[in-house]
């Protein structure tokens, strides 16, 4: 699974980079059509156990944090902050709904990330790997636990995420 995945990215990373570098704005609007086009589902999953006014909290905080205080552009590509890319993969394989390369995007680590995929630095790689493992194994079974025990909260939160990145994602 890890060598087929890895593999897979690897291997697509240089055809989003391409297409980034030739297309930004259209691929940008691509990305933002697939977001979009998951909305509906999204909120329905995360009403599926009742909808209460108060969860719209939840979901305006997570959407203004990603929408307005989340760019990072022009930000060096040290070992903590690939530590923290490898950890949004992580978040975005873990959590239901999550698109971690749309996070990425928002933040304005996408395509520099594609970089460091498309030139498989391994002194870059690593801490892209480290951060992701260790998200899965340190956080995998919290989030299942917050998910069974404030479903509605965590479900509009993370709705609220995936909304607000929509915002820097517009060319």
């Amino acid at each position: 699974l890890c060598l087929g995945g890895g593999a897979g990215v690897l291997l697509f990373s240089h055809v989003i980079a391409y297409l980034f570098a030739y297309y930004n704005a259209p691929v940008r609007i691509l990305f933002i059509g697939l977001m979009v086009g998951t909305l509906p589902s999204i909120f329905h999953t995360a009403a599926k156990e009742g909808f209460r006014r108060r969860y719209l909290l939840a979901f305006a905080l997570a959407a203004a944090a990603t929408a307005f205080v989340f760019r990072l552009d022009g930000v060096a590509y040290t070992f903590p902050v690939l530590l923290v890319c490898g950890a949004v993969i992580g978040f975005g394989t873990i959590v239901p709904g999550v698109s971690s390369s749309f996070l990425l995007m928002a933040a304005g680590l996408y395509e520099p990330l594609m970089d460091v995929l498309t030139t498989m630095e391994l002194a870059k790689l690593l801490p892209l790997g480290l951060g992701f493992g260790l998200f899965i194994l340190l956080f995998s079974r919290l989030i299942s636990f917050l998910y069974r025990k404030a479903y509605g909260w965590i479900s509009f939160t993370i709705a609220g995420l995936l909304v607000g990145s929509i915002v820097p994602v517009i060319p």
